[in-house]
């Protein structure tokens, strides 16, 4: 039966092929093309050879995942299965998952959807809009493209670090790109309700008075499946809106480097020339696509997280640890000073645990950040916690 099929999708693959080498009038019949389809227009790939033990990949061996999406479909079958298999299923996954249609988005390994964005519509010399403190590679990307970056402070602690709405507007002005992140990486909370619609609107609104486009605005929802909410519907409303999302964080298939981009047809139309060939392999694609069509597989994700950033949560507060509120997987714990904060990431490295570390002008160096891992890694972590003194080292 796997024969069979993959046999049928070889020969329906061959007449598409026929299909794509006619010429296209326009060049949106080539964008709404299968990928597949799209590649061998523009580069004449060669396909990938079979894949034997996927099986074996460090993600699969820790939730199953490549042996339970692959199957047994033997040798003849398995490298067509996957490649057509994976691209005819995805765009109905990521229509599932983020509630839009097949022709507008766009994928690629996280750190390229960042800089897809960048290079599309921020020129060198142009600027961007970053609420600090926020994903450190949103200055990389803007400063590789020979761009200034525009740091906007977050409001503190007690307002949940969101940004400062009117203070992002004024800066956007004359800005090409404004970058945000919600949950935020790495204060673990979204932005406040409202928020940021309040800034779009405010956005078109100058825009509108100054007779100039509004900037483009990526709104980067990594974390979104944690807060349980997608702002990605506000693009309707805001045209220049670049949602990105990812399977790393919710779905723990950070290996499989998986992301993809959603926004109108237009903005994919511009970022799609700045795609690298070879962005995302087959297999990859395929896990992630089965992935999201399984309901299974994010639930008990969530549930884990969930349920283990409760404990240490707890468990770290019970030793004297100050345990922000976080609704993502991983915490900010405050020590209050740098010197504190860097004493504990070497007492926690001297036992083999690696926290996330700031420097020492950074808003936040007084704090580490600790993703949730799995029950038995977080009794390590809690246990290491119970011998460390924090206090300020001589």
């Amino acid at each position: 039966e796997a024969r069979r099929a993959a046999h049928e999708l070889v020969e329906e693959d061959r007449v598409a092929r026929e299909e794509a080498r006619r010429p296209c009038a326009l060049r949106h019949e080539v964008r709404r093309a299968p990928q597949h389809l799209r590649i061998f227009h523009q580069q004449r790939v060669v396909r990938l050879a079979p894949v034997d033990r996927l099986e074996e990949r460090e993600d699969a061996r820790r939730g199953g995942l490549g042996a339970a999406f692959l199957g047994d479909r033997g040798d003849e079958g398995r490298q067509q299965a996957l490649e057509l298999g994976a691209d005819r299923r995805r765009e109905p996954a990521i229509a599932a998952r983020a509630g839009e249609v097949s022709d507008m988005f766009q994928e690629g390994e996280p750190p390229f959807s960042h800089s897809t964005g960048l290079y599309a519509f921020l020129p060198p010399g142009g600027s961007a809009v970053v609420p600090t403190p926020s994903y450190a590679m949103y200055h990389v990307n803007t400063e590789q493209r020979g761009a200034r970056v525009v740091s906007v402070p977050r409001r503190g602690p007690d307002a949940g670090f969101a940004m400062d709405v009117p203070a992002v507007r004024n800066a956007a002005q004359g800005s090409n790109v404004i970058w945000l992140c919600s949950p935020n990486n790495p204060t673990a909370l979204p932005e406040p309700d409202g928020a940021v619609e309040s800034l779009l609107a405010g956005l078109l609104a100058d825009a509108a008075r100054a007779g100039s486009e509004p900037p483009i605005v990526v709104l980067d929802e990594a974390y979104a499946e944690f807060a349980g909410r997608s702002l990605v519907g506000l693009r309707m409303n805001y045209p220049r809106l670049i949602v990105i999302r990812t399977a790393s964080k919710a779905y723990a298939l950070a290996g499989l480097r998986v992301g993809f981009a959603l926004a109108l047809p237009e903005v994919i139309e511009r970022m799609a020339p700045y795609r690298p060939p070879g962005s995302v392999t087959v297999p990859s694609v395929h896990i992630v696509t089965e992935a999201l069509l399984d309901d299974g597989v994010l639930a008990i994700n969530l549930e884990r997280v969930g349920r283990e950033r409760a404990r240490i949560t707890a468990e770290l507060g019970a030793v004297g640890w100050h345990v922000g509120p976080s609704v993502t997987n991983f915490v900010l714990i405050d020590f209050g000073t740098a010197r504190r904060a860097a004493s504990v990431a070497e007492a926690l490295l001297s036992r083999g645990l690696v926290p996330r570390t700031f420097g020492a002008t950074h808003r936040l160096a007084h704090c580490l950040r600790i993703t949730v891992r799995s029950e038995i890694e977080n009794d390590r972590l809690i246990s290491a916690a119970a011998e460390i003194r924090v206090e300020d080292p001589e």
